[in-house]
């Protein structure tokens, strides 16, 4: 992108969820068969940069379907195609990469923290009096949780 870049100029494609599960299933069974703990690190790195594709179209559609609520498109996303984002079986390779015989070599790369946020069921909600409490609309759960977890793989790899 130029200097002189919009939001509007964002592209957004509508995600195929089908295809992002696809895609973390197959990264799911290279955790399980992973050789050596460079095969492993591979397939995490391949996990935060998913992970960050998802996160980003959310955003996208969500600011989107908020600046415009007229905009019919964006509305559908949020209360059709969002949703279905947050059924995505991401635990599945959260755990083979938690599991793996080499996981010894993710805490080392990337810091203990990382393989806790991998095994952690859910991301604890805020508390009741908090201003970011599970009623919150913005960010999603989900939103939140991969923020923590793309922020921890990217200060390790820098």
């Amino acid at each position: 992108m130029n200097d002189n870049w919009k939001f509007s100029d964002l592209p957004y494609t509508s995600p195929d969820v089908e295809a992002l599960q696809a895609r973390y299933d197959a990264l799911t069974q290279r955790a399980k068969d992973a050789q050596g703990p460079e095969e492993l690190l591979e397939v995490v790195r391949q996990r935060d940069a998913l992970q960050q594709e998802v996160a980003l179209c959310q955003s996208i559609a969500f600011i989107r379907a908020f600046h415009d609520v007229t905009d019919e498109f964006y509305q559908r996303e949020l209360q059709e195609t969002m949703p279905r984002l947050e059924t995505l079986d991401t635990q599945s390779l959260s755990m083979a990469i938690a599991e793996s015989p080499y996981a010894a070599a993710v805490d080392e790369a990337f810091g203990p923290q990382l393989r806790r946020l991998l095994t952690a069921r859910n991301c604890r909600p805020a508390s009741p009096s908090s201003p970011l409490n599970t009623s919150s609309w913005w960010p999603p759960p989900s939103i939140r949780c991969r923020a923590r977890l793309s922020a921890a793989v990217s200060c390790a790899l820098h």
